[in-house]
């Protein structure tokens, strides 16, 4: 699997390990299938390792059917509540993470990046 999901229910975190070429169908292909096995919280923070993964072929409009997908699942609300942590040294999912967090315009909770893994946990528990 590209993306790997991990729950770590006493901590309300996901973890999801995503290696090698990305495309926006397999990102919601793989996003489905957590929700389907129970790996996937609505109410959880979620860091995203990116660490090893290519995102060359995930757009704009990719981040949008995802966005669009766990807001149909969830709605609005429980999307702004979260902290959702990127993990890349790269500048391409840099990128994307922004405009990703441009969809949570107005969120008090957004979307951060970082170069490790450590940081990106730091900032989900303030």
């Amino acid at each position: 699997m590209p993306i790997d999901f991990r729950l770590y229910p006493k901590k309300k975190l996901i973890i999801s390990t995503w290696t090698g070429e990305i495309t926006d169908d397999m990102m919601i292909q793989e996003y489905q299938r957590a929700l389907d096995k129970g790996t996937w919280k609505p109410d959880y923070n979620h860091l995203a390792n990116m660490l090893n993964a290519e995102a060359t072929e995930i757009t704009g409009d990719g981040l949008i059917r995802l966005f669009k997908f766990n807001q149909e699942l969830y709605g609005y609300d429980s999307l702004m509540t979260m902290k959702i942590a990127v993990v890349t040294n790269k500048e391409l999912i840099e990128s994307l993470t922004k405009i990703y967090n441009a969809l949570l315009k107005g969120s008090t909770r957004s979307g951060r990046f970082f170069h490790n893994v450590r940081d990106a946990l730091n900032w989900i528990k303030e």
